[in-house]
């Protein structure tokens, strides 16, 4: 295949390299005329279906969806192309993944490294490119780590592998790899749905924070064939998490080929973002409308991520006021007790947290929980914490907004807090911040 020719503009596609071959078809480099690098996928003739050349030319025609933010690239359908040396078949042109974006695998094989912060940001902005998909009245259908790619250093996302986006509940559309399948979609109950995509979007998170599958546990080890059919079992006919607390059944067991995969659930992962998991892979397994939503994913990531911090032995973290159950994965040991915690008393029920560390960011979903979406601009920073000039091991909130705040001391006595001024934070005082509550607590008191 030397060229490409789009359906609906006429233009030629010159290729140029290889780039991959999967299940469906071979990824093509290529260009067009006015020199912008695209990608072609290819299908085998296996896939080369009627409907699927209108499913395809439909989320063309429909556009990419808006993710309101350029940290989400959506390498999304352009339009079909065909071409003259095979005509049984059929591909599509779509954006080339700039170079600066990794995979799963460059990760777990440690080619890049990705601070727990810019984890956090990674899967936030993943279940905002989601969220958005949804929105459409869509499912993706087919979500796996092979969909997202990402940037180590800024947290952006490329999302990949949109063809197999369908409508809702459509069964004809991918059912996705069994692995990532939700029970009820692996078993042909239904079709890929927005609450299937919540069960494969769990697994790609825990994937990405454990490095293991949440159902992979000694029952896998046990296994001697590991065709469909075992997967089947496995992942379908008979789940049971890893950690479930009430069925010991497929825990890890001590097994040595299973030790990081408890390590990194005891040291790595967040006891807000396990609880998550226990929900999904527990009840959720069987009851899918009780798996963690994309809204509560973006809560989570955003506020773990304003979370993070170094540990006394360097390692890269995520601070948690369940400081019994979790620690520094390097030591494994706990964490010292925060000095100083912020609550957040704001409309919603909701309470937010942030630990008092240097550099800490107050944004404007710590006001605002609601604030989830990147067109609500969540992450606008308008505090940050310091570390206290004159009094070491203690801290002060800077103000960067452009509202006057107020402190009351647990004395009485207040003070305002300019904007660009800063103000010590003292256990027992309550911050007044865009009209919001916020006390600053030790904590040991948290309760």
């Amino acid at each position: 295949m030397k060229t490409f020719i789009g359906e609906t503009t006429g233009i030629h596609y010159e290729a140029k390299k290889m780039l991959g071959e999967g299940g469906q078809g071979f990824i093509v480099g290529a260009h067009a005329p006015d020199g912008r690098r695209v990608a072609v996928k290819w299908f085998k003739r296996k896939w080369a279906t009627p409907r699927h050349r209108s499913q395809i030319a439909q989320l063309a025609r429909d556009g990419k969806p808006n993710s309101d933010t350029p940290a989400i690239q959506f390498i999304w359908p352009e339009e079909i192309v065909t071409c003259k040396e095979n005509a049984e078949s059929f591909g599509y042109v779509m954006p080339f993944i700039d170079g600066r974006f990794k995979g799963y695998y460059d990760l777990t094989e440690q080619k890049v490294r990705l601070r727990m912060d810019r984890l956090c940001r990674v899967a936030y902005h993943f279940a905002s490119a989601l969220r958005q998909v949804h929105h459409r009245g869509r499912s993706y259908g087919d979500i796996n780590f092979g969909n997202l790619h990402f940037d180590p250093e800024t947290g952006d996302v490329a999302v990949c592998d949109n063809d197999n986006v369908v409508v809702n509940n459509d069964k004809s559309g991918i059912a996705g790899i069994t692995e990532f399948m939700a029970p009820e979609v692996a078993l042909r109950k239904v079709g890929p749905n927005r609450d299937s995509d919540l069960y494969s979007l769990a697994v790609t998170f825990y994937h990405f924070f454990m490095w293991h599958h949440p159902l992979d546990g000694k029952k896998a080890q046990a296994l001697r064939c590991w065709d469909n059919l075992a997967k089947k079992k496995l992942f379908a006919e008979e789940p049971v998490f890893v950690f479930d607390p009430r069925d010991t059944s497929n825990d890890t067991d001590g097994l040595p080929e299973l030790a990081l995969h408890e390590a990194r659930w005891r040291w790595m992962c967040p006891p807000e973002i396990r609880v998550e998991f226990l929900r999904t892979f527990t009840e959720g397994l069987s009851e899918p409308h009780k798996r963690t939503t994309v809204s509560k994913w973006q809560r989570v990531f955003l506020e773990a991520e304003a979370n993070a911090l170094v540990s006394p032995a360097g390692a890269h973290t995520i601070w948690s006021a369940q400081g019994d159950n979790w620690g520094c994965f390097k030591t494994r040991q706990r964490l010292p007790e925060a000095r100083a915690v912020l609550r957040f008393h704001g409309p919603a029920a909701h309470r937010p947290l942030l630990v008092a560390t240097t550099g800490a960011p107050l944004r404007r979903h710590h006001l605002d929980p609601q604030a989830l979406d990147p067109k609500d601009n969540p992450t606008e920073i308008l505090g940050r914490v310091e570390a206290h000039p004159r009094s070491p091991g203690h801290f002060i909130l800077r103000n960067h907004s452009t509202e006057t705040w107020s402190v009351h001391s647990s004395a009485g006595e207040r003070l305002d807090v300019a904007p660009g001024s800063a103000r010590a934070l003292v256990p027992g005082a309550r911050w007044g911040i865009g009209g919001v509550s916020v006390e600053v607590m030790a904590q040991g008191d948290l309760g």
